[in-house]
């Protein structure tokens, strides 16, 4: 079947259950499927939050691009879900290399009434020894102006560092999830890390 296809059947579905059909199609390319999620934000046929755990757990090689572009969507409307937001900017693949002594994990984190705290799990155990710190993200902060304090949303940018030696060779599922001030949270990144071994 054609893009073309894919871009009518999505153009003519009424309800939610046929846009999800076309998310879980694995046949159905990147294109179709954020144009799926976009007009079941035009139609108002699911709650907001639900869209951005679907965005979040899409498994398709254009993942990334997809997730991208459904943030961007939100901001863009000025959408403010219930649960925070955010995204892991790396790593971008299954494994890390160590770099400085360190495993690096970095994204952004946002909520409308501040985030407050971001936690690291490996294998459903968290970590509190792994604190990210604050990084600068002027450009969150000029694309998602509906969200919060201009200062929040500047300091929206996190990083984690993980000592080599805590986790060199290894593979974990690695979680980050983002709290609110009001106790709700997201899963932003759920994925199995292989960590490399430092070159010898």
């Amino acid at each position: 079947m054609t893009t073309a296809s894919f871009t009518y059947k999505v153009g003519v579905a009424q309800s939610a259950a046929e846009y999800i059909r076309i998310l879980g199609d694995r046949a159905v390319p990147a294109s179709a499927k954020m144009l799926a999620l976009s007009a079941m934000l035009e139609k108002d046929l699911v709650d907001t939050d639900i869209l951005f755990d679907a965005a979040y757990a899409l498994e398709d090689e254009y993942k990334i691009r997809l997730t991208q572009q459904f943030l961007y969507l939100v901001a863009d409307r000025q959408i403010k879900p219930r649960c925070p937001i955010g995204y892991v900017d790396g790593p971008r693949v299954d494994s890390i290399e160590p770099v400085d002594g360190s495993y690096h994990i970095w994204g952004w984190a946002l909520d409308d009434l501040g985030v407050d705290r971001i936690i690291l799990e490996a294998d459903g155990t968290e970590h509190p020894e792994f604190r990210p710190k604050t990084m600068e993200r002027p450009d969150i902060a000029h694309v998602f102006k509906a969200f919060g304090a201009e200062q929040s949303r500047l300091k929206s940018g996190f990083h984690f560092e993980i000592p080599v030696s805590l986790m060199a060779g290894s593979t974990h599922l690695i979680t980050i999830r983002i709290w609110d001030r009001e106790y709700r949270f997201r899963d932003i990144f759920s994925r199995q890390v292989h960590f490399l071994p430092p070159p010898t």
